[in-house]
């Protein structure tokens, strides 16, 4: 039982470990598309 449940946390922080590496690209190509728009409008 209770290696499941160690199992169970492992996973759950791996993946919020992940989500929270994804939202920081996102918010990275986020950025840069805004530079980029910000250029080409001038």
């Amino acid at each position: 039982m209770k290696e499941i449940v160690m199992k169970a946390i492992w996973t759950n922080w791996h993946h919020s470990s992940s989500h929270a590496r994804d939202l920081k690209k996102a918010r990275l190509k986020a950025q840069r598309q805004r530079l980029v728009a910000r250029l080409f409008r001038r």
